[in-house]
């Protein structure tokens, strides 16, 4: 697949995919608070802001009463400004030592196990797999910004829309939708996270929609990141996502 250069310029596309990379990043951040794992000064702060979107926009989506409501619930939150401000505010927040490198595991099954279900465990190991892959591709394009460049970027993310990209002729259908799938992927992970958070078990039903719409909106980010110049997906996830 081939970026087309968009209204906002390729430069924005890999900032979005920086900001989920915080994102990300925070996941492992808020797994440790769940496990009650000391947490230094520089963690606490992205987690502050995680913890709050968790509540605010994740929250939303564990209130579904049916697949449905929840589809529409997801659509709602992706015109949420507040979403796209989290990307922001992480980039700018989460140091540099919190991201240079993906953490070997994140444990999630059996973390997760008890609040999503035994019969889930397939999937959350594929969120894990993913996210962890999702966290090393995008590292070459961290070690390459100074902190000026994370402060311009977190600026022009805040106004950044992946939305918007349906309606921009020069960007391919398959680059928009990637670009969707990845916000629709960060609204079921702040989900994950306050279920985690709560200990809030979940109906099997409640808990697939979730754990599969964040697994595919990941897939669909990967996707895109593989065709992206400096960005390296390993050939086993390529194989998997493609």
């Amino acid at each position: 697949m081939i970026i087309a250069t968009t209204a906002y310029g390729s430069g924005a596309i890999e900032g979005f995919s920086v900001g989920v990379r915080g994102v990300l990043a925070c996941l492992a951040l808020a797994l440790r608070k769940v496990r009650r794992l000391a947490l230094s000064d520089a963690q606490r702060t992205p987690l502050h802001i995680i913890d709050y979107a968790a509540e605010q926009i994740g929250g939303h989506l564990l209130g579904a009463q049916c697949v449905d409501d929840l589809e529409e619930r997801l659509d709602a939150l992706l015109e949420e400004p507040a979403l796209l401000h989290v990307n922001a505010l992480l980039l700018e927040a989460v140091r540099p030592e919190l991201l240079d490198a993906a953490p070997e595991s994140l444990q999630l099954a059996d973390l997760a196990e008890e609040v999503f279900g035994a019969g889930q465990r397939s999937l959350l190991n594929e969120g894990e797999r993913l996210s962890l892959a999702t966290m090393g591709a995008i590292g070459p394009l961290l070690g390459a910004m100074t902190a000026e460049q994370r402060r311009d970027m977190s600026r022009s993310l805040a106004q950044f829309s992946p939305l918007a990209l349906w309606t921009d002729p020069g960007t391919p259908a398959t680059v928009a939708g990637a670009l969707v799938g990845a916000l629709r992927s960060t609204v079921c992970m702040l989900a994950v996270v306050q279920a985690l958070s709560n200990n809030r078990k979940l109906e099997p039903w409640h808990a697939r929609a979730i754990l599969d719409r964040w697994v595919e909106g990941m897939r669909r980010h990967l996707s895109l990141l593989a065709s992206m110049p400096g960005v390296l997906v390993g050939e086993d996830i390529v194989a998997t996502v493609a």
